[in-house]
């Protein structure tokens, strides 16, 4: 009702939302006249702008009525991801990133500064109800859920764990029943770092043959299946 008075006000005599308050199972809203301006942006910041998420299940309350039922049948307990990472999950393919995160970011995984990607996967992981919480500590992540199997926490962990190495830095994970600590190890990323540094100002031909090597390892990354030649490569290099 307030959304239809300052709607249909804005064109005469706009009214501006002065104050919410809720009483028991009641809610109070005090209303006065007020410009066009002030009118809309009190809306927005009482009631969260409404407008486009009307439109939107207006548009199609075929597909939305049904979703929001679900929610509210079981409890909030239905999870809402993209089609890619369920398929990923269906294969049983530990996915390599998380689609909506960089719909949302606009760039791919790896540009995003951590803190940046953090605070992205607490907000799309508790909104799709992949978790139930996530706080974060400066880069230590605490990752708060109620599944029940400890091989889909394990997953969970490893996922998230594949995300943030995406990113270019790696974390320890420890799970107890109904959480999973991840803690950051930025001294192993800094070392990496410094060796390839390393690398590209030394003249040695050792040194650049092995940073070619290094490139085109790292452009390996967006190939889903590694031929057997380079797994055979792998082990050569490991016992030589």
């Amino acid at each position: 009702m307030s959304q239809f008075l300052v709607k249909y006000s804005l064109e005469r005599s706009p009214i501006e939302i002065r104050s919410v308050a809720n009483f028991n199972e009641c809610i109070k809203v005090e209303l006065s006249r007020s410009n066009k301006t002030e009118a809309q942006e009190s809306l927005i910041a009482f009631f969260g702008g409404m407008n486009e998420i009307l439109r939107t299940v207006k548009g199609r309350p075929d597909f939305w009525i049904p979703i929001v039922k679900s929610h509210t049948l079981t409890n909030y307990n239905m999870v809402t991801v993209h089609r890619n990472y369920f398929e990923d999950i269906l294969a049983n393919i530990i996915p390599m990133g998380e689609v909506t995160i960089e719909f949302l970011a606009k760039r791919p995984i790896r540009e995003i500064p951590l803190k940046e990607l953090l605070g992205l996967l607490k907000d799309v992981y508790e909104k799709s109800r992949i978790v139930d919480r996530v706080e974060i500590e400066n880069d230590t992540m605490i990752i708060f859920h109620n599944y029940r199997m400890k091989d889909a926490v394990d997953k969970l962990k490893k996922i998230v764990l594949n995300l943030l190495e995406s990113n270019g830095h790696l974390y320890d994970g420890k799970s107890t029943a109904n959480m999973i600590v991840l803690t950051h190890r930025p001294d192993v990323g800094i070392k990496i770092n410094e060796l390839i540094d390393n690398l590209k100002t030394s003249s040695n031909k050792v040194d650049q043959e092995l940073l070619i090597f290094i490139t085109f390892l790292n452009g390996l990354k967006e190939i889903p299946d590694i031929p057997l030649s380079l797994s055979i490569l792998g082990r050569r290099l490991v016992n030589p």
